[in-house]
């Protein structure tokens, strides 16, 4: 399968919350998931259409397992692909789980906690994922805290390397994870996965390919999340080589169609010679290469009979004994009744001929003289 047809597969779902019930309020997260669908869905870098772009924000967490829920019944699932892009609180769940703080997360007033049994964990999405053999790409653009008592607290590098374990041991290789934590006291106006995706996006790539493919993030991305924290957050990106590696991002910006390597050939008058030759006044014959020589006396009919077979003028064709003859779209061609194109290409790479872009038509007239002599002539004109 070609990258670029994996993106019928994708789906986005991207969540997140600015109001907490308990937690402390956020400010930006809305705009970090319209950033999101600029990027993936509604630019004219975009390569997902909108319809598969879901956003769920300020909800619960019975409302986020739902829409996932709805995701996997929904449609056949099997062999997708889904994006998830988280905005908002995260937290530990333990030592090996990460957990996504929706609008109803608990925290313990007195030991300043949140509750594992409020929050969505990592290893129940991407379990019920694994149902239906499902690709991930996450991203967690997150506050992070990572006290799972009043004694044990995980740093962010600690819990990305189990979040890694997660996604291996449910999914294999078929995942891409990047992610990038503030402390809670480090809280920014801004996600700087999003902001730099789509910095990635709207700068494209000098090098001439028409997508940008996930696994160009491992570079890109670390420079730019660098950039817009200024240090102060915590990065992890991990894109192996594979099936999310190869997926498109988006299109590149900076990509410039090549010149395609073309003939260009031209219905002339020779050609007409040649035709009338094989017409013979209405009562059609079939001439050997040489014959053809002979009776046009053309050097040029002679070297340029085979241009003739090209589509789309399709005027001659081998007989069974190797000679020429006229096709039917000849016989038309040559009694008036067809029009073809003056200029047809022919890409040197394939071989497959088609109209050159605004070639005037040409079609056959004939006109009769006092001595019943017939004149054939070609009639140019435009084609709209």
């Amino acid at each position: 399968m070609k990258p670029e047809e994996s993106i019928p597969l994708v789906t986005i779902i991207a969540f997140g919350c600015d109001h907490y019930d308990q937690l402390q309020q956020l400010s930006k997260v809305k705009e970090d998931l319209q950033r999101v669908k600029e990027v993936f869905c509604s630019s004219s870098y975009s390569v997902f259409p909108e319809k598969r772009f879901i956003e769920v924000y300020d909800k619960t967490s019975f409302e986020l397992r739902a829409e996932i829920q709805h995701y996997l019944f929904d449609r056949s699932a099997d062999q997708d692909i889904l994006i998830l892009y988280f905005s908002g609180h995260g937290t530990a769940i333990g030592r090996d789980d990460f957990g996504f703080c929706m609008k109803d997360a608990v925290l313990h007033h007195e030991d300043n906690i949140i509750l594992p049994t409020s929050v969505v964990k990592l290893s129940e999405i991407v379990g019920s994922l694994n149902i239906k053999n499902i690709s991930l790409m996450l991203f967690v653009d997150s506050c992070y805290s990572g006290q799972i008592s009043k004694q044990i607290k995980i740093t962010f590098p600690e819990i990305t390397v189990e979040m890694t374990k997660t996604l291996v041991a449910y999914t294999g290789s078929f995942f891409g994870l990047v992610s990038s934590c503030s402390s809670l006291e480090q809280i920014y106006d801004i996600g700087v996965i999003s902001k730099g995706l789509k910095d990635i996006s709207e700068q494209g790539s000098e090098e001439n390919i028409l997508f940008l493919p996930f696994g160009c993030l491992p570079e890109q991305l670390t420079e730019r999340i660098d950039s817009h924290s200024k240090g102060d957050t915590r990065s992890r990106i991990f894109i192996p080589p594979g099936r999310i590696s190869n997926l498109p991002l988006c299109k590149n910006v900076q990509y410039r169609e090549p010149l395609e390597p073309v003939n260009i050939y031209s219905f002339t008058n020779p050609y007409l010679k040649l035709l009338l030759t094989l017409w013979n006044d209405g009562k059609p014959i079939e001439l050997s290469p040489n014959e053809i020589l002979e009776k046009t006396s053309s050097q040029s009919a002679y070297a340029n009979h085979k241009k003739l077979s090209f589509s789309p003028w399709d005027l001659v064709k081998n007989s069974r004994n190797g000679k020429r003859k006229l096709t039917q779209r000849g016989i038309d061609f040559i009694t008036g009744n067809l029009v073809i194109p003056k200029f047809i290409k022919e890409n040197r790479i394939t071989r497959i001929c088609i109209p050159s872009e605004g070639s005037p038509g040409l079609s056959v007239y004939k006109e009769t003289d006092l001595l019943k002599i017939n004149h054939y002539k070609l009639v140019e004109f435009p084609i709209s």
